[in-house]
C-alpha cells in the first residue's frame, strides 16, 4: 500500500472546482474515494467494508468508486452523479481520521489512546454515522475507563468534563453522566433563581423536603465558568443542586448520636468546629459526598469518641453517601430527548 501525506487539489462539485485536501489515509492502490467535509480519502473497500454494515451496502468495483456522505434520516445508497451513502449524523474529517488510524496503523485503543482520540473514534463509528459495530463496543469500553463513573475519582483539571458529558448523553453512559453532573455541581454557581425554579427537566420524583423560597440563599462561591454547559443541562444542574441541599442539611446540621449518652454529647460538643464549620467554608452543603468523606477521616476517638461508637457512624456515614448515589437516579432525568 502506497500512503501519501496531505495535498491540495482541486475536485468538481456540483459543477465547481472545489480545493480538496487530501488525506493521510490516501493510497493509489485503493478504489474507494470518500470526499468528508474539505478532506478527500481514498481508501481499500474490502478493508473498510469488512468492518463495517453501511459500506458493505455498496456495490463492489474493481475501478474507482467516488462515494460522497449525505445526511437525511434514513440509511442505503444514493444513485447520482456519485454514489452517495446516507447518515444520520455530519461526520468529521478528523474523526474519521482517527477511525481510519485505528483500523490501517492498528492503534492500540484500548491501551494508550487518550479522550479525544477516543471520542473521535466514538463518534465516527456509531450506528448514526459510519456504523463500525465492533470498534464502537471497544471505543465505549475505553471511554469507561477513561472517565471514572464515580464523583470523587473525577478531577475537573484532568478529565474533560464539558466533552465527556457530551458523550455521556450522545449515547448513554449514564453512570459517567452521573458523576459529571454531580461533579458540575460542586465546582460551579448557579443562580438562586434557577435552583427555585419549578422542576421542569423531568425528574422522576421531588425532593425529600421543600426548600424555603423565603430563606436567604445558600453562599455559594463560584469556580469556575459554566457558559460550556447547554441550558438543559444547566436546569438539570441546578435542579439537583436544590435538591442535594434539600435533602443532606437535616444530616449535615444535626450532630450525630452514639450508643453512649457520654459519646453523644461529646458528638454534640464537637459537630460545630468539626463538621459545620469547615461546611461553611467549603460549601460543604451541596456536596454530601465529599462532606460526608470528610466527617468519616476526623480522628473522632481522638476528639473524645470511644472507638465502637467511631465505627459505628463511619459505617453509617458510608451507607449516606450509598443513599445519595442512589438518589441520583431519581433526581437526574434520563437522556431521552437530550441529544439525538
Amino acid at each position: 500500500m502506497v500512503q501519501q501525506a496531505h495535498k491540495h487539489e482541486l475536485v468538481e462539485v456540483n459543477g465547481s472546482c472545489v480545493d480538496k485536501t487530501r488525506s493521510t489515509y490516501w493510497f493509489e492502490d485503493a478504489t474507494l474515494s470518500l470526499h468528508i467535509e474539505d478532506t478527500r480519502f481514498r481508501i481499500h473497500y474490502s478493508l473498510i467494508s469488512r468492518h463495517s454494515p453501511l459500506f458493505r451496502m455498496l456495490a463492489t468495483s474493481e475501478g474507482e468508486q467516488t462515494v460522497v456522505l449525505v445526511v437525511v434520516e434514513g440509511s442505503g445508497v444514493i444513485a447520482g452523479d456519485h454514489l452517495s451513502l446516507t447518515v444520520k449524523e455530519p461526520v468529521l474529517a478528523s474523526d474519521l481520521d482517527a477511525l481510519l488510524g485505528h483500523i490501517y496503523d492498528q492503534d492500540q485503543l484500548m491501551e494508550t489512546s487518550g479522550f479525544p482520540r477516543v471520542a473521535s473514534i466514538l463518534r465516527v463509528s456509531s450506528r448514526k454515522q459510519l456504523d463500525f459495530p465492533e470498534i464502537h463496543a471497544a471505543s465505549r469500553c475505553r471511554m469507561e475507563e477513561l472517565i471514572p463513573a464515580k464523583p470523587l475519582m473525577l478531577n475537573p483539571e484532568t478529565h474533560p468534563l464539558y466533552e465527556a458529558l457530551e458523550i455521556a448523553n450522545r449515547y448513554e453512559f449514564p453512570q459517567i453522566r452521573k458523576a459529571i453532573l454531580y461533579m458540575l455541581v460542586t465546582i460551579h454557581h448557579f443562580e438562586y433563581e434557577e435552583m427555585n425554579s419549578d422542576h421542569s427537566v423531568g425528574t422522576s420524583s421531588a425532593p425529600d423536603t421543600q426548600p424555603d423560597e423565603t430563606a436567604a440563599p445558600p453562599a455559594i462561591s463560584p469556580s469556575s465558568d459554566d457558559s460550556s454547559l447547554s441550558s438543559r443541562d444547566r436546569k438539570i444542574c441546578a435542579d439537583l443542586l436544590n435538591r442535594l441541599i434539600s435533602h443532606f442539611t437535616p444530616t449535615l446540621y444535626t450532630p450525630a448520636t452514639g450508643s453512649h449518652m457520654g459519646c453523644t454529647d461529646r458528638f454534640a460538643d464537637m459537630w460545630m468546629p468539626c463538621v459545620i464549620q469547615p461546611s461553611f467554608e467549603d460549601d460543604g452543603v451541596y456536596k454530601p459526598l465529599e462532606t460526608l468523606e470528610k466527617i468519616k477521616g476526623i480522628n473522632w476517638v481522638k476528639e473524645g469518641i470511644c472507638e465502637a461508637c467511631a465505627e459505628e457512624k463511619r459505617q453509617e456515614w458510608t451507607e449516606e453517601q450509598d443513599k445519595v448515589w442512589v438518589k441520583l437516579d431519581e433526581w437526574i432525568p434520563s437522556t431521552g430527548g437530550l441529544v439525538t
